[in-house]
């Protein structure tokens, strides 16, 4: 670690480089990376795991049978753009024990 802080420094000049080499130091130290609130450009968007109008879809789908024949299309371009346009983050919190079984979640 001593020695990536003295590269570091070796190619870095300036308070916003040594700024940065800390702030390194402190992630590589810490194993957590926190994004400075004048970073973070936007917040996190959470995508519901169902919504209301899929569930109608769903109910939709069981009135009419003329429905079945035609795929649904819609649905899966709505996926896709989700998908493309997320930006999802996951952070792990190193006392958390992922070794255990599945009933444990």
């Amino acid at each position: 670690l001593e020695k990536l802080v003295a590269m570091l420094r070796k190619k870095v000049n300036g308070a916003t480089a040594t700024e940065t080499v800390n702030r390194i130091c402190d992630v590589l130290t810490s194993g957590v990376c926190p994004v400075p609130e004048d970073q973070a450009k936007e917040p996190m968007n959470q995508v519901p795991l169902s919504s209301s109008s899929s569930e109608d879809e769903a109910e939709d789908d069981s009135d009419n049978n003329d429905d079945d024949e035609k795929p649904d299309t819609s649905r899966s371009e709505k996926d896709s753009s989700i998908a493309s346009d997320s930006k999802i983050t996951l952070v792990i919190d190193s006392s958390v024990n992922l070794s255990g079984p599945v009933t444990d979640l």
